[in-house]
């Protein structure tokens, strides 16, 4: 009987609220209101209307139907359920009146939303039929518009997945690579080197890459890229000494240079500019995300299993992605026939021809300062100089600089996306410098930290900076690619990011040695600020908006 009691107990309370807030649909809304829509958005508000109505109209049978099956001792549920059959109505009718208000006819009534909404009129149980209710009717647009972008960027899709899969052991590494290189005895110098090389490996073989997919394809590129990352962390995991963890590092800097690179590219062959910041930014999302993630349960399994089992966690995870990106990515490249008909000698002279074209161009060294200052900050500052500073100064565990890196992953996921709609909306250059200039004021928040909330905090701005900025340059890469160039100009701009990759932890680790963590860090942030403003003042801009049709 306890339902009865809360039915009882809580329906005299929910009636006369409903009925205190009748309306009516003639005087409620200004129908006589002058406005004018091109025809063609018109059409599309009066099908959206004939949606409504429809799921309006199933809404309303839904309560009217149980109310005949209801014990007249439950007046006030009975009045609660005819309340919300009539607020069911007005709704129907206010959008029917929207969609005849210019005299057209309602829309069309797709057969597979009909059958859907069927379901519910079937249902005896009430509890459930609610449910379908909110998941069949108000959900069933969400739902069909899910598969329908599926179908139109299945490519895309499986590229977010697999990048995440990728990605969330790289960053299960992050926080424990310094501490691991640590149990070497090595110098920080030498435990930046460990970050640097993996750069290094990265910038020695963007150009390869790029290559390699203008040659076998983006796809096998790809796989291979993953087969290395397997190696390379197995390597790690079991590594007897420096020397030996120094190549592990490498290899697996090999397989991301070739991941990574063919990644971008195959971005580019799927994208137009005029929805390229979307697709990036989905994808840098996800990218981010992952990294951000990572570092939590890298952090956990380091504390339960030891620092070596972050890597075989990753060496799995790259497993993975190997297998489904073979089976499921499909080969991107425009261009094969041409690729395909040229000689090695002829490819090769192509490439070169168009690598010094690159050289001579000013946006695409500009957008490269970004990548560069950009990667210099990410893995000499946040992955390699923060968890010893934070450990020495603040004396925190790996899972709390775990769990401060993986905050990164908030902003990236809650603004990735809608950086890429500014970023089509608004052109690229003002989504980049702001976005580089939030990550130096992070850089110098780290640097200052003096409470473990106080180094949160740093997190929560860098995940805003990588939020806003992750897609932007990516896109702004891809626009100043002529026809048949994304291979060439995305890997070179891989190589020149890859660059700051290398040096990053090298460099702001023989600062951290000679001045302390807060100068490296403070350099960083100073990086980043100066990259911004040049950027902003002397780059050009790649993308219109207004030239969108």
């Amino acid at each position: 009987m306890g339902w009865q009691w809360g039915a009882r107990s809580v329906a005299p309370r929910l009636y006369p609220q409903a009925a205190a807030n009748q309306w009516d649909p003639a005087t409620a809304l200004e129908w006589d209101a002058a406005f004018d829509l091109p025809a063609d958005i018109e059409a599309a508000v009066v099908q959206v209307m004939t949606y409504l109505v429809e799921n309006k109209q199933v809404a309303m049978i839904v309560p009217a139907r149980f109310l005949g099956r209801i014990h007249p001792h439950f007046r006030e549920v009975l009045q609660v359920l005819a309340v919300q059959a009539a607020d069911e109505a007005r709704h129907t009718d206010v959008f029917a009146r929207r969609a005849t208000l210019r005299g057209q006819q309602l829309g069309v009534s797709g057969a597979g939303g009909r059958a859907s909404l069927t379901t519910l009129l079937e249902e005896p149980d009430f509890a459930l039929a609610s449910f379908l209710l909110s998941v069949l009717g108000l959900g069933q647009r969400v739902i069909t518009g899910m598969r329908q972008w599926l179908a139109h960027h299945h490519v895309l899709a499986w590229m977010c997945v697999l990048i995440a899969v990728n990605q969330l052991g790289f960053g299960a590494v992050v926080p424990v690579l310094p501490l691991y290189a640590s149990t070497f005895g090595v110098s920080v110098a030498a435990i930046g080197l460990t970050i640097g090389i993996y750069g290094l490996a990265r910038f020695v073989l963007s150009l390869p890459a790029g290559r390699s997919a203008d040659r076998i394809g983006r796809r096998p590129t790809l796989a291979l890229g993953g087969v290395l990352t397997v190696v390379g962390s197995l390597a790690s995991a079991i590594a007897p000494n420096y020397e030996w963890f120094l190549l592990a590092r490498f290899t697996a800097g090999a397989g991301a240079a070739l991941t990574l690179t063919a990644a971008q590219i195959i971005l580019a062959d799927i994208t137009v500019p005029a929805d390229r910041g979307r697709a990036m930014g989905l994808y840098s999302g996800f990218f981010a995300f992952a990294v951000g993630l990572g570092p939590f349960p890298g952090g956990v399994l380091a504390d339960e299993y030891g620092l070596a089992a972050p890597f075989l966690a990753c060496a799995v995870l790259a497993f993975l992605f190997t297998v489904l990106g073979w089976l499921f990515v499909p080969e991107t490249a425009r261009a094969r026939a041409a690729r395909t008909t040229h000689t090695s000698s002829a490819g090769l002279s192509s490439f070169d021809l168009q690598l010094r074209l690159l050289a001579t161009n000013r946006s695409f060294l500009l957008i490269s300062l970004v990548g560069f200052s950009s990667a210099v900050a990410r893995t000499g500052a946040l992955f390699s100089v923060v968890p010893l500073l934070m450990r020495d100064r603040l004396a925190l565990s790996p899972d709390q600089i775990g769990l401060g890196l993986s905050l990164v992953s908030l902003g990236a996921l809650c603004l990735a996306y809608p950086s890429g709609v500014l970023v089509d909306r608004f052109g690229r250059k003002a989504v980049i410098s702001p976005g580089v200039l939030i990550a130096g004021l992070a850089g110098f928040t780290f640097a200052f930290a003096p409470t473990f909330a106080w180094y949160l905090a740093a997190c929560g701005v860098w995940s805003v900076a990588l939020g806003v900025s992750a897609a932007a340059p990516s896109a702004y890469a891809a626009d100043i690619a002529p026809p048949g160039m994304n291979a060439a100009v995305l890997s070179s701009f891989r190589m020149l990011s890859d660059a700051g990759y290398m040096l990053g932890p090298i460099v702001l680790g023989l600062v951290a040695e000679r001045f302390g963590a807060t100068s490296a860090l403070t350099s960083a942030g100073s990086l980043l600020v100066v990259s911004a403003i040049v950027f902003a003042l002397l780059a050009p801009e790649t993308y219109h908006p207004s030239l969108r049709s």
